[in-house]
């Protein structure tokens, strides 16, 4: 017998059974019809000992699938019961204690869903590793609807809806927690959307699964689903071209955040690359900013300067870059590193200024304190010790971290040497009454004057 992660294929996928003759059986009509009574149990029993003459290509349920002769006798009697052959349904006493069960899947039979009986009936049966759905009511009602709507429209040859069917079985059954089961459920809407041969219907089911997949926080599936839908939008689908690259850029940017986490900076760089192109070939200027930011911040951090620059200053000149204040200070400060890092003090001292005289910047974590003391290093490579100083110490005023703090009075210890340094050395050169008298000063104070 299969193991609950191994549940089996599609039940309602295939496109109906239909006898030798290729006309539909009085099991796809339904039991309504009166004096019906013996060629149903005909086609009941035929089909518990797989003698219906479908194709097997089409009979999309496990036949070859082991199982227990209980779980056999509990299959055989409730097709029994279903066509009226009450002598013939007996049910093993252990294995149907669940009577909701036993009856769905009877109502199932007698509403003529066969095949949405078979895999609710395998999907609900106890295996030989002991594991079992765990279904309650309102679970097992919730299978049985969207078991029957896919079997209907299977028949109609309505893949959308019946994807539609299936992956609301799955959604509920991830909320349970019953993530085998819906698995396997997304598995059947992945197959059916592969071999669907309407491109709308296509896209609509890649869609439908990269959403379920993206609200569940599978990205990478979400990833794949939407980058399927993509593909078929861009070669047979144009109205869904925008959709499909809004919801490639969106994920796109969301693995990258995650790569970013993870330390894959190369990774992270390039998923926001696909989902910047994305964006761009969709017309979805948010989406376009978004990735902006990311990739220009990624970037500064793996010491592509240069290229850096380029999509932080997109970031800052878009719209969405002006009324996102606080991704507005954080692209100002990297800029102003990006400058740095180029040799351009200037424009960095530029970006740096701007950032620290906005209120924006106290309400980042850390950023006034750094933007300060980044001032302060470029003052003091330009030689301005003095002013150098002033910026450390307002670095210092605006941290919170101890350790930080420490650095910062390190680099400003440093600053206020080298000015102490430089001034000493334009006394001893100008070698003046003024020079001199300084000298004298700061042998006597300790401290030279500026």
């Amino acid at each position: 017998m299969a193991s609950s992660a191994q549940l089996p294929p599609i039940a309602g996928a295939a496109a109906g059974r239909r006898g030798s003759n290729g006309h539909k059986t009085p099991l796809d009509k339904g039991f309504g019809a009166s004096g019906a009574g013996s060629g149903r149990r005909r086609m009941l029993h035929a089909r518990s000992t797989g003698s219906t003459g479908s194709s097997p290509k089409k009979t999309l349920c496990a036949s070859s699938t082991l199982r227990s002769s209980a779980s056999t006798r509990n299959r055989t009697g409730l097709r029994s019961a279903a066509a009226g052959n009450v002598a013939d349904a007996v049910l093993d006493p252990q294995s149907s204690k669940n009577s909701l069960r036993h009856n769905v899947c009877l109502e199932l039979l007698v509403a003529g869903h066969v095949e949405a009986f078979d895999e609710l009936f395998e999907l609900t049966e106890t295996h030989e590793s002991g594991q079992q759905l765990s279904a309650d009511e309102r679970t097992l009602r919730t299978l049985q609807r969207n078991l029957s709507i896919a079997e209907a429209a299977s028949r109609k040859g309505d893949d959308a809806q019946v994807i539609a069917a299936r992956r609301r079985a799955a959604e509920h059954l991830e909320e349970g927690g019953n993530d085998a089961a819906a698995a396997h459920f997304r598995k059947s809407c992945m197959d059916l959307a592969t071999r669907s041969s309407d491109a709308a219907s296509k896209t609509n089911a890649w869609e439908s699964l990269g959403l379920l997949a993206e609200r569940r926080g599978h990205l990478t599936e979400a990833a794949s689903a939407f980058d399927a839908m993509y593909d078929v939008a861009k070669a047979d689908c144009l109205e869904q071209l925008a959709p499909a690259c809004k919801h490639c850029a969106r994920v796109g940017l969301k693995v990258s955040e995650q790569l970013a986490a993870s330390g894959d900076r190369v990774g992270a760089i390039a998923a926001a690359q696909t989902a910047s192109k994305h964006a761009s070939d969709g017309s979805h200027a948010d989406l376009q900013c978004k990735a902006n930011f990311q990739l220009g911040c990624q970037l500064e951090l793996d010491g592509q300067a240069q290229d850096a620059v380029t999509y932080l200053e997109k970031f800052i000149d878009s719209d969405g870059g002006a009324q996102n204040e606080q991704a507005h200070s954080v692209a100002c400060a990297a800029l102003a590193r990006c400058h740095e890092s180029l040799g351009d003090l200037e424009t960095a001292v530029h970006f740096l200024t701007r950032l620290v005289s906005s209120s924006t910047a106290r309400r980042v974590d850390g950023l006034l304190s750094s933007s300060c003391a980044q001032l302060g290093q470029i003052c003091s490579k330009q030689g301005k010790q003095q002013e150098a100083g002033g910026w450390f110490e307002k670095a210092l005023e605006n941290t919170e971290s101890p350790s930080r703090a420490q650095a910062i009075q390190v680099q400003a210890g440093l600053a206020r040497a080298q000015s102490a340094q430089d001034t000493f050395l334009r006394a001893v050169l100008g070698n003046t009454p003024e020079d001199l008298q300084k000298l004298l000063q700061w042998k006597a104070s300790g401290e030279l004057p500026s």
